[in-house]
């Protein structure tokens, strides 16, 4: 529906159909992406498939707000990333800062995000693995080991596959 390209990189809102809410809607996102690599912002809102296709054409007045909400969420992405680009230094860890979906500055912080996590999926073996790295890495760079590309999202996928 809505669509922004430049120095390739690629904003879209789409109707993310890789998961189906129990009401039988799927949620609207905002998919930004980078050589290939994609991150998903939600939007707060759900359709179903055949009134995603009528989005842009439907003028009752539920729907023209919905719209409108959608709308107004994609720029907030879009001057993100312009802003990143125009300096030269676009990333999704950057972006993600800048969106309030990190999981913080640190190694340190990232690690202890993800032992929560592991703790309230249950998961005690691999939770206990986790710490033990965190005090590792606060032995050998401290409280604050400063931030590399840690995946944790791709991990979660790739352990439910």
């Amino acid at each position: 529906m809505f669509y922004y390209s430049k120095d390739l990189i690629t904003i879209a809102s789409i109707l993310d159909t890789r998961t189906i809410k129990a009401d039988g809607t799927y949620p609207i996102k905002i998919r930004e992406t980078q050589k290939r690599v994609r991150a998903h912002y939600a939007t707060g809102k759900s359709l179903t498939k055949e009134d995603w296709e009528k989005l842009p054409t439907n003028k009752t007045g539920a729907v023209k707000n919905l719209r409108e909400s959608i709308e107004n969420s994609f720029p907030i992405v879009k001057w993100n990333v312009q802003t990143m680009v125009k300096k030269g230094n676009f990333s999704f860890d950057a972006l993600n800062c800048r969106m309030g979906k990190a999981t913080g500055d640190t190694v340190n912080n990232a690690l202890k995000a993800n032992i929560q996590l592991l703790s309230d999926e249950k998961r005690i073996g691999t939770m206990r693995l986790n710490i033990q790295t965190l005090r590792l890495i606060e032995d050998f760079r401290g409280a604050k080991a400063p931030s590399v590309q840690i995946a944790f999202q791709k991990r979660k996928k790739h352990l439910r596959n």
